[in-house]
């Protein structure tokens, strides 16, 4: 699983807590991506909206 999060290259981003997971390999199942939002203050992930 590979992780982009724009707000860590680029500080004046709108998208602050928005994080793409890429799920790039899997030996049994799909691929694809999708996005989750991200909780510093918690360091946790939650459902992206």
């Amino acid at each position: 699983m590979l992780m982009y999060r724009e707000d860590y290259y680029d500080k004046e981003t709108v998208q602050k807590e928005m994080t793409e997971i890429h799920v790039a390999k899997h030996r049994n199942g799909p691929v694809g991506s999708f996005k989750l939002r991200f909780l510093k203050e918690f360091g946790r992930f939650v459902e992206g909206k």
